[in-house]
């Protein structure tokens, strides 16, 4: 009896031991895999944000490599439209001035019609760029400032888009 009380305590504590060391064993491979798991997460935390960069300064290129031809080609369009958002305060308020490029003031006067509003040749402005002015007043419609405040807003959502900082 003595004997056979030893052996079953002895396959007790075998078990014991046994569940013990799997219990071990589990809760290891369960901290490998959370361990796996958080480097995964952060490599593609990561990855994500350099093709995010990536994306951003695509588009940059695209708007850099765009918008000369855009200014050479729709250059009369562009401002015409910044004239029109601007109607109310061209047609209405006194000594309003349009600057525009000197090869766009004829193309303006067709494209602005009735709008009231002195057009002034100024060999300073590149194509596509306008200046409006008046007694009090004016905007200004510059597409390398456009350029640099959508750079401006990519870097502010966290697209660093600085040379220095290009990976690629």
């Amino acid at each position: 009896a003595v004997a056979a009380a030893a052996r079953d305590d002895g396959f007790a504590a075998g078990r014991a031991s046994m569940t013990q060391e799997a219990a071990n064993r589990a809760a290891e491979s369960l901290a490998l895999i959370a361990k796996q798991l958080a480097a995964s997460q952060a490599t593609s935390a990561e990855i994500a944000a350099e093709t995010g960069r990536g994306i951003a300064r695509v588009a940059l290129a695209m708007l850099d490599a765009a918008l000369p031809g855009l200014a050479a080609q729709q250059s009369a369009t562009l401002v015409a439209d910044f004239a029109e958002r601007l109607r109310p305060a061209l047609a209405f308020l006194p000594e309003a001035h349009l600057q525009v490029a000197p090869n766009l003031v004829e193309d303006m006067r067709a494209l602005i019609g009735d709008l009231a509003v002195t057009l002034v040749p100024d060999a300073a402005l590149a194509p596509g760029d306008a200046r409006a002015s008046w007694r009090g007043g004016g905007a200004e419609f510059d597409l390398a400032k456009r350029r640099a405040a959508i750079a401006e807003a990519l870097s502010a959502a966290g697209l660093d888009l600085q040379p220095d900082n290009q990976n690629g």
